[in-house]
């Protein structure tokens, strides 16, 4: 089970923000949840946003 359920996020301006780090409560192992619909990361560029996808989605 996650620590926080996804789609559970803020939303602002009808864009869904949701975290990328995500702890198991079970075993309190740490990882990284990035869906394929993912579009950009906050507080990158947008061009550093898209390369950083393109690599953690392959």
């Amino acid at each position: 089970m996650l620590d926080r359920a996804l789609g559970q996020g803020p939303v602002t301006a009808n864009i869904r923000v949701q975290p990328l780090r995500q702890c198991w409560v079970e075993t309190g192992q740490r990882g990284l949840c990035i869906g394929g619909f993912a579009q950009s990361i906050v507080r990158l560029g947008p061009s550093d946003s898209c390369y950083l996808l393109r690599i953690l989605q392959t």
